[in-house]
C-alpha cells in the first residue's frame, strides 16, 4: 500500500480563487484555441482550470513571452528557460523573487529544459457569469523566431453537478456491502467484502492517478502511474489470501476498506465544482470517489458485523 500512499499524497498546487486549497476542481476553465499565426515547434496547455500556463518549446525554435505590459516576460531557447528581472509579471507571478529583481536587467534561469509552467492572470474572466458555458477570450502576446503570434483561448465557467445521486450511490454501497456481513458466514459471503475493499482500494488509487498524470502527462509517469494501479492490486490481493483463519482475513478486508475510504475524503471536492483536475473524465473521477468512499466503508461495515456475528456463534449458550 505504500505506493498508493504516495499517489495519494500528491495534490494539484493551491490555486486562489478557482480552485479553493485541497480541492481537486475547478468552476472555471481555460482553453488553448491556438497560435495566430501558426507557429511550428510550440505547444501550450492549461493546468489547474485556468491557474496556470505551461509551455513548451521545441529544440531548433526559440519564443519570448510578452508580460501584461508587453515587456519581455520570459524567454524560451538555448540553454533552458529564462525570466526577465525587471519584468513585473515575473514578480506577480513568483517566478522571481524581489532579491532576483535588483540590481541590472537581467535574463534568470529558470529551468533547463524546454516546457514550463507558470501562473497566469490573464486566463481569468474579469466577471462571475450567472450560467453555465463560455465567458470570455484570453490572449497571451507572443514572439516566436523573432515573429509576433498571439497565443488565444477560451474561458468557460461550469454549473456544479447534482450531487444527490452521487451521494445515493454511495450510501447504497455501504448499505449493500455492510448488510451482507449480518449474512450466515461463508465463502461466497467473505468475497463480497474481499472485493469491496479491493474495488475501494482500486477507485481511491485511480482517482489520485488522474490528478497525477493530468499534472504530468509524458509516457514515464503514465508508466509509473501504471505500475502503482499494479502494484497496489497485488498488494491488497496477496493480504487478502494471505490467512487461512477467516478473522484476520475480514480484519484485513475491514482495514482496507476503511483506509480507502478515510483516504478518498480528500477527493470529494470533485462534486463542489464542474471541473475535475484529473486526466480522468469527470464522471469517471467521481465514480472513483464514490466507490472508494461506499465500497470502503462498506468494507469496514462487512467486517465488523461479520466478526461481531462469529463472535456471538461461538460464545456458549446462557447456562450451558
Amino acid at each position: 500500500m505504500s505506493a498508493c500512499l504516495s499517489v495519494g499524497a500528491i495534490r494539484p498546487d493551491a490555486a486562489v480563487a478557482h480552485v479553493s486549497p485541497g480541492l481537486i476542481s475547478s468552476s472555471f476553465e481555460a482553453h488553448v484555441s491556438g497560435i495566430s499565426p501558426r507557429a511550428p515547434g510550440i505547444g501550450a496547455t492549461v493546468l489547474d482550470g485556468d491557474q496556470r500556463l505551461r509551455l513548451t518549446v521545441a529544440s531548433g525554435h526559440g519564443a519570448v513571452v510578452l508580460g501584461i505590459i508587453g515587456e519581455p516576460f520570459l524567454r524560451f531557447g538555448p540553454g533552458g528557460v529564462f525570466a526577465w528581472s525587471h519584468s513585473p509579471t515575473a514578480g506577480n507571478a513568483k517566478v522571481i523573487d524581489a532579491s532576483q529583481a535588483a540590481g541590472t536587467p537581467h535574463w534568470i534561469r529558470v529551468s533547463t529544459g524546454d516546457s514550463f509552467a507558470w501562473h497566469e492572470n490573464r486566463l481569468r474572466p474579469v466577471l462571475h457569469p450567472g450560467r453555465g458555458g463560455a465567458v470570455g477570450t484570453w490572449r497571451i502576446p507572443l514572439v516566436v523566431d523573432g515573429r509576433r503570434s498571439v497565443l488565444r483561448g477560451t474561458e468557460w465557467y461550469g454549473v456544479p453537478p447534482a450531487r444527490l445521486p452521487w451521494a445515493i450511490g454511495a450510501l447504497a454501497l455501504v448499505a449493500a456491502v455492510g448488510a451482507a456481513g449480518a449474512l450466515r458466514p461463508g465463502r461466497r459471503t467473505d468475497r463480497i467484502g474481499s472485493a469491496a475493499a479491493v474495488a475501494a482500494a482500486t477507485a481511491w488509487c485511480a482517482g489520485w492517478i488522474g490528478v497525477l498524470l493530468y499534472q504530468r502527462t509524458s509516457a514515464i509517469w503514465l508508466g509509473v502511474s501504471a505500475a502503482y494501479a499494479i502494484s497496489v492490486a497485488l498488494l491488497v490481493a496477496a493480504a487478502l489470501a494471505e490467512p487461512d483463519a477467516r478473522r484476520p482475513r475480514l480484519l484485513i478486508a475491514g482495514a482496507i476498506g476503511l483506509l480507502a475510504a478515510t483516504f478518498s475524503l480528500p477527493e470529494i471536492g470533485v462534486f463542489q465544482r464542474a471541473f475535475v483536475l484529473s486526466a480522468l473524465p469527470a464522471d469517471l473521477a467521481r465514480a472513483c470517489v464514490v466507490i472508494g468512499l461506499g465500497a470502503g466503508a462498506g468494507a469496514a461495515v462487512f467486517a465488523a458485523l461479520a466478526v461481531r456475528r462469529e463472535a456471538s456463534a461461538a460464545r456458549p449458550p446462557p447456562g450451558g
